[in-house]
């Protein structure tokens, strides 16, 4: 589970330092929260690999941006966004991950 976590820490610090960029939500608001919940997700996945509790923390990742009034406004945004679901969905199969 090693490189599950470390592929989930990665795409997690791509959107904390890429997606926000430029955005016209609360970008310090969102950013704090994507790191704690990172931060989560990782001891998580150290402690207790269970599937449906990272794909709980990952949805709770991505509503950071989401649920933000103006995050999803961006044409770059919602392409990272796309781009890290994938990621996240080729490794957890059954996780219905929310995007913009």
């Amino acid at each position: 589970m090693a490189s599950v976590q470390t592929i989930a820490m990665c795409i997690a610090l791509a959107l904390v330092g890429t997606c926000l960029q430029g955005c016209g939500c609360d970008e310090e608001a969102a950013k704090k929260c994507v790191e704690d919940k990172a931060k989560e997700m990782t001891s998580m996945i150290s402690s207790s690999p269970d599937a449906a509790k990272v794909c709980d923390a990952v949805k709770a990742m991505f509503a950071c941006i989401t649920d933000e009034d103006g995050c999803c406004d961006s044409d770059d945004l919602k392409a990272q966004l796309d781009q890290s679901k994938k990621s996240f969905e080729s490794f957890l199969k059954d996780c219905d991950i929310k995007s913009c």
